[in-house]
């Protein structure tokens, strides 16, 4: 157990791949540059999101001593590394730390926005 702070603030393991490609497959889906700009104030708001967030309950997260266990060879593989290692501790910790109404998820999954958690995770 760590408090959510130490979680938040731990650095991300390294990445174990195998074979597969290091290059992003070719995708269908377009993204207009219109959608895209830089965030500048980034770490910024960041910062300040977290300053009003109590970080100091401990919460379950499980880092093996040796570093990443699990082997990546593909695209999929990778994704769900970044889930691993990224989204879910922090949606962990945004749900105990009053930010119930926040849900992580893929772009795919936006059509559920309206459901609340609780109606996902009974």
């Amino acid at each position: 157990m760590q408090t959510a702070g130490q979680v938040l603030a731990s650095p991300l393991p390294l990445l174990r791949q195998a074979r597969g490609t290091s290059h992003p497959s070719v995708s269908t889906e377009w993204l207009h540059q219109r959608f895209i700009h830089q965030w500048t104030t980034f770490d910024q708001e960041i910062r300040s999101a977290l300053a009003s967030l109590d970080l100091n309950f401990q919460i379950a997260h499980i880092d093996s001593p040796s570093g990443e266990v699990y082997l990546v060879g593909n695209e999929i593989g990778l994704s769900g590394r970044f889930v691993n290692n990224v989204c879910e501790p922090v949606a962990k910790i945004l749900v105990r730390a009053s930010q119930p109404a926040m849900v992580m998820g893929d772009i795919q999954a936006l059509k559920l926005q309206h459901r609340t958690l609780s109606q996902m995770y009974p």
